[in-house]
């Protein structure tokens, strides 16, 4: 029987309101120091029902036990509310007995200490558990507290046995310890909370601590962990947040999941980040520094697993940080933050990373992509910090209905760049990339895309493209391109007009277009490489701008130029720096297949122009001259009067060399047409004499009707390297007349 003084001192507890909300349940007391819980004799007050006995706690009871221990058989058992006091409720084992505290589903505590022994216990709450008088131990048991409640339960806690577990799902607020023993688990379940209120201890030096919700650190609070092998960080609503400490020293802490946010400090021997993501401050902009005192290592496992950071930047001297005392070894990713309305100026630097010493490189990329600014951070790496460089890139990500605003997509990114004219172009290297998804590669504009107009340099690089290949072949094209804008739903529309200098573009296929890119006069410097024209009115016109280069010396700036209606290339003489066309395959496709060009390239009022180390094939006319087409205030009869005579034609093929088979010219040391004596030097109507040539030189022209046209004259020449053959009627036509005496034959 219990005695009278645990009687007096229960009554005490009653007096004082110990019991708080839930003082309406029935008081139901177990009269023995040890019994059956299913025995009415052992029970005084006690109402039963739902399966419970008569005399036995039911649904509507407080089972209040006192320096006693109640046995449970196997099955399940329900009680409103419980009071422990140097108390043990014993069961049958995990899975065998089960009990469940159902009403207001709360626990007051006596004093003393207070077991849970071979059973799962549910704590359904619906008000607050208030803190107890004496240690805990969940042995050989399971303990859950079922949310969303706030429990503060004992001010230690013992859990133990390989199968043993306490699981929170609601708010718990523990004050004192925390011990996790024998194979035992503390699972901090999805959408809960653990948040000590004191410095608080966690040892799971035999045990685990499974964290998949947020484990809060509060300001001056200390998390002492023992066991950090132990701890784990699971799924994606794992999240480490606040200000306080999480110590472990001298031991790896692994966060393989979730986030950590706010600005926690973390005393340890090596904090590893292989899964989770780093957010000072937090999502939005909230600004924070998280401190490592030891050394921080991140890592990439795979495509789905990777450490990563993300910094928001706020303002020079007002950003997201990560300081680490000891070494930083980078891996993984460096990953999007916020900005807000903060744009700096192009090559600002912010610090983000500061540490003893930082080796290694990201592996996930960099880019912090923020389209309403289109800003992107590049990292740079010294020996003891990261720094964001302020660049000028946009990801196109996506073709999102074509929007010009808000997704990024290629006229959005257009539209952007073009707002960003004007001072803020000052030492702006711009760039755009792209990385839409596998399969859905193809942007097909409806109507023309914004002219290239803002900023010089722009970069639209589209190797970025997941599936790219640069071109490695010598006589023909092996690239894959597979970044495709598509001309197909827009009439008579250019593909990218570049109006501004210097841009540079790389790595997409056009088709479908009118013009595949229009030069315009005013775009000087553009650079054309590493990409396809196919089924185009033409792949590329320049109209006259100064210092374009279409292909380069490598073979993967090599272009495919194929399929053109018109021209490949149709190109007009600049009055400065000539025009580099060099080393494309045009008409010749992978493994030597034709795409037939009416013409390959032609050149207008020709002059500067060098057209070297192309692969031109397999159409109609591989290289057509025209200088006479923007002469100024030329007659016919004077263009008559330039014509090559006889005499000359014998001159000039006695000095040059050999001529070789019929529909074929190899050997030409240099071909310029002579100019009859008395007559005035024709001018272009730019300006520049006529004796500037279209250069020729180390060119493979084959397999077209005719190879080269030099239309009414012109300064034309071309070296002993040129390799011209095969072409079906003539390899050189001068004057554009057929095979008549001045062609070479």
């Amino acid at each position: 029987m219990r005695s009278a003084i645990q009687a007096v001192f229960h009554a005490g507890l009653v007096a004082v309101g110990f019991f708080g909300a839930v003082a309406s349940a029935a008081i139901c007391q177990f009269n023995q120091t040890s019994g059956a819980w299913n025995a009415p004799a052992n029970w005084n007050n006690c109402s039963g029902g739902n399966g419970a006995p008569a005399g036995t706690p039911g649904p509507a009871d407080r089972a209040e036990i006192t320096g006693a221990t109640a046995i449970l058989p196997t099955g399940t058992f329900s009680v409103g509310d419980l009071y422990l006091g140097n108390a043990t409720i014993q069961g049958a084992g995990i899975g065998a007995t089960t009990l469940n505290v159902v009403a207001a589903g709360t626990i007051a505590w006596g004093s003393g200490f207070y077991i849970f022994n071979g059973l799962t216990v549910n704590l359904a709450s619906t008000g607050a558990i208030p803190a107890a008088n004496g240690p805990l131990s969940v042995t050989n048991a399971v303990l859950r507290l079922v949310g969303p409640s706030t429990h503060l339960l004992a001010d230690s806690i013992t859990i133990t046995g390989a199968a043993a577990k306490m699981r929170n799902e609601g708010i718990f607020t523990p004050s004192n310890s925390l011990s996790i023993q024998s194979g035992a688990l503390f699972e901090n379940a999805p959408g809960a909370a653990f948040t000590p209120l004191t410095v608080f201890t966690i040892n799971a030096v035999t045990g685990a601590f499974l964290n998949q919700a947020d484990l809060n650190l509060p300001s001056g609070i200390t998390v002492s962990l023992s066991g950090a092998n132990n701890f784990t960080m699971s799924g994606p609503s794992a999240r480490l947040v606040g200000s306080g400490t999480l110590s472990a020293t001298g031991q790896v802490l692994t966060l393989s999941a979730g986030v950590v946010d706010g600005s926690p400090t973390f005393n340890v021997g090596t904090l590893l980040n292989n899964g989770a993501t780093l957010r000072p401050g937090g999502p939005g902009g909230m600004i924070g520094t998280i401190t490592v005192i030891g050394n921080y290592q991140q890592v990439k496992v795979s495509a789905v697993q990777e450490g990563k950071m993300e910094f928001d930047l706020a303002g020079i001297g007002n950003t997201d940080l990560l300081n680490v005392s000891g070494a930083v070894t980078l891996g993984g990713s460096l990953g999007r933050g916020a900005v807000g309305s903060f744009s700096p100026t192009v090559g600002t630097v912010l610090d983000v990373v500061n540490a003893g010493s930082i080796t290694g490189s990201f592996d996930g990329g960099s880019e912090l992509i923020v389209f309403d600014a289109p800003r992107r951070y590049v990292e740079v790496i010294s020996a003891t910090k990261v720094s964001l460089r302020a660049n000028e890139t946009v990801w196109v990500i996506g073709d999102a209905g074509d929007a010009a605003s808000g997704a990024p997509t290629l006229r959005a990114a257009l539209t952007a760049f073009n707002a960003e004219s004007g001072t803020g172009c000052a030492n702006a290297p711009y760039a755009m990339h792209f990385l839409l998804p596998m399969g859905a590669s193809t942007i097909a504009p409806a109507s023309p895309l914004p002219a290239i107009s803002g900023c010089s340099n722009l970069l639209i690089d589209g190797t970025t493209q997941a599936g790219y290949a640069a071109n490695s072949s010598i006589p023909d094209w092996n690239a894959a391109v597979p970044l495709e804008l598509d001309g197909v739903s827009c009439s008579i529309c250019s593909g990218l007009n570049p109006v501004a200098t210097g841009a540079v573009i790389r790595g997409i296929r056009f088709k479908n277009w009118d013009r595949g890119i229009n030069i315009s006069a005013t775009a000087h410097n553009v650079v054309v490489q590493g990409n396809e024209f196919l089924n185009n009115n033409e792949g590329i016109a320049h109209l006259g701008s100064e210092g374009v280069l279409i292909g380069g010396s490598g073979l993967s700036n090599r272009n495919l130029i194929g399929s053109s209606s018109s021209h490949g290339i149709l190109s007009a003489a600049p009055s400065g720096p000539p025009v580099f066309i060099r080393n494309n395959a045009i008409g010749v496709g992978p493994s030597q297949s034709p795409l037939f060009n009416d013409i390959g390239i032609k050149v207008i009022s020709g002059a500067n122009h060098q057209i070297v180390d192309n692969v031109i094939g397999l159409g109609n006319i591989g290289v057509f001259v025209d200088t006479f087409f923007a002469f100024s205030a030329q007659s016919a009869a004077s263009a008559a009067q330039r014509l090559p005579s006889p005499e000359a034609e014998a001159v000039a093929a006695s000095a040059a060399g050999t001529t070789g088979a019929a529909g074929g010219t190899k050997g030409r040391a240099e071909r310029a047409l002579p100019q009859k004596s008395g007559l005035p030097a024709p001018v272009l109507a730019t300006g520049i004499p006529l004796g500037t040539p279209v250069f020729l030189a180390t060119n493979k022209i084959y397999g077209n009707n005719i190879g080269i046209v030099v239309d009414r004259g012109g300064p034309v020449h071309y070296d002993a390297n040129n390799s011209i053959f095969g072409n079906s009627n003539l390899g050189i036509d001068l004057n554009n007349d057929d095979a008549t005496a001045n062609d070479d034959l």
